[in-house]
């Protein structure tokens, strides 16, 4: 019954993982799943790669016709169902480099190949995506339909995923797929851990909200690591005092620029005298408020004209003591959280700044950043000559300084900081003072040491706090797509699924919240 055929609703999913898929799937039995609208088949052979004939012969007793048999595990386009990461080692990747999920670049090219032998098969023939035993197969294989689904068939998430996981007598919910934490030698899942539908609603944010445009996708190149190390991570758009135009401003991400320019000691001062902006003064006589715009047809919340960002984050930010309280040890563990690998920087392909002026002037002409906010410690291992100092604020780029350790989440008096900071640049935007566009938003610039644990979770409260009714989840998921290895530890990612819960202490922000949480 439904729009879905299947013949895998006793596979029953391991709760933290799928650390061991094939006692998991049945005991080596091939399940599938049909998406009849479509012409996809989603299946799994634990016991193997089966040859085409064999897919054929199973699916034909069921009225399918198979045109095409794809197996991800085979295909660059897929990368193998395997993740990578520039500047990083598989051993230092850990199990993720297997588990994943793969990333963001992954996803697109392996949706304009699929698109691609679609288009050649006849009306009545079937594709069949299919997949092994192996670990992380399942999920990343899940998770490349599902996107395909959504990216080019215009699905939403909650229909990709019914139609991948149609209810039934002992199928587990795409929740109950989860993956590991990257930087681990061993799989390590906990009830915070990443989820294969943390992924797909994440992608849809990034659809619905802009911050991935369906109709100009980029190529898979373009998306993948850029030599600065860094990546456009969200969008929030106001609207302009006054006027019917709307503004925007990017939140990237990167690494500490020494970690990235060839000659990281090349520290002088700019040619001609740099300004460096000042923040936004909030004239006592009026009260100044952001409208913060959302997609016209947003799925995600309420279209709340106007809120007070810093007001939001106190209501959103995580409540530590009781949070910590019911984690236990298993929270405090200790991760050690890699470095660039020196050899990979050096062997790089892409041709990396030369210098930190080359850096500057690509933030301020390129980026058009009015702040940079460095979350690491100035003298952290790893940092060539230590970190650049007051350099960006001499060369006109503001610069604020919220470091906190490696591997842990921010206190939320530093992510208060942090947004308000950001609040000043919107409201000079808002005001119309530099007369952006949405077409050429201004930026603000998160990093750490790596860019991957500390300013991805400052992006990610900035993002909850400036947009009204983002779930963190989903930013979460969006995350691990858009900068892969990201969000490092636990004690990180209990830090995002904490903003998502509502104590009964503090009944937050039901106007922000989606319309179908109101009962």
């Amino acid at each position: 019954a439904g729009p879905s055929s299947v013949c895998w609703a006793q596979a029953g999913w391991h709760p933290r993982g799928l650390r061991e898929p094939a006692a998991g799937m049945g005991g080596g039995k091939t399940r599938w799943s049909h998406i009849k609208d479509h012409n996809i088949v989603w299946l799994t052979s634990p016991a193997g790669k089966l040859t085409d004939e064999a897919v054929r012969e199973a699916l034909t007793p069921v009225g399918l016709q198979v045109g095409r048999v794809l197996w991800p595990e085979e295909m660059d386009s897929a990368n193998h169902l395997e993740l990578s990461i520039p500047f990083f080692s598989e051993e230092q990747l850990g199990a993720a480099h297997q588990l994943g999920p793969v990333g963001l670049n992954v996803i697109l090219s392996f949706n304009e190949e699929l698109r691609g032998t679609m288009a050649k098969l006849n009306e009545e023939a079937v594709l069949c995506v299919a997949c092994t035993g192996r670990p992380g197969a399942l999920a990343n294989s899940l998770l490349l339909v599902g996107a395909f689904l959504l990216l080019e068939r215009s699905m939403s998430a909650e229909d990709a995923l019914t139609e991948l996981f149609p209810a039934g007598p002992g199928v587990r919910p795409p929740s109950d797929i989860r993956f590991p934490r990257p930087w681990s030698h061993t799989p390590e899942f906990s009830e915070d851990s990443l989820t294969l539908e943390d992924c797909i609603l994440g992608l849809e944010v990034a659809v619905d909200r802009g911050w991935l445009s369906t109709d100009s996708l980029p190529g898979p190149d373009s998306l993948s690591v850029l030599s600065y190390d860094a990546a456009h991570i969200c969008t929030i758009a106001v609207a302009e005092e006054g006027t019917q135009g709307v503004g925007a401003m990017s939140l990237w991400v990167a690494a500490d620029p020494v970690t990235t320019v060839k000659d990281p000691h090349s520290r002088p001062d700019p040619s001609e005298v740099v300004l460096t902006p000042k923040s936004c003064s909030t004239p006592s006589s009026r009260r100044w408020s952001l409208n913060l715009l959302h997609s016209p047809t947003s799925k995600h919340s309420e279209d709340v004209q106007e809120c007070d960002p810093e007001a939001v984050w106190r209501k959103r930010a995580p409540k530590r003591t009781s949070s910590l309280g019911r984690l236990g040890d298993s929270f405090l563990k200790k991760t050690a959280i890699p470095s660039k690998s020196a050899a990979l920087i050096a062997t790089s392909s892409k041709e990396r700044p030369a210098d930190l002026p080359t850096f500057a002037r690509w933030l301020t002409n390129t980026l058009e950043c009015r702040l940079i906010v460095r979350a690491n410690h100035s003298n952290e291992k790893g940092l060539p000559g230590g970190s650049y100092g007051d350099f960006f604020d001499r060369w006109g780029v503001k610069q604020l300084d919220v470091p906190f350790a490696d591997g842990t989440a921010p206190p939320n008096e530093l992510v208060q900081k942090v947004v308000k900071h950001v609040k000043d640049v919107l409201l000079i935007l808002q005001m119309g003072a530099r007369g952006q566009t949405a077409d050429s938003p201004c930026s603000v610039v998160l990093h750490c040491k790596s860019g991957l644990g500390r300013s991805m979770l400052l992006i990610g409260a900035v993002a909850v706090a400036f947009t009204p009714g983002l779930r963190a989840s989903t930013y979460f998921g969006w995350a691990r797509l858009v900068r892969p290895g990201s969000i490092q530890t636990a004690e990180q990612e209990r830090f995002l699924r904490a903003m998502d819960e509502v104590s009964i202490f503090t009944r937050c922000f039901r106007c922000f919240r989606p319309a179908s949480d109101e009962s």
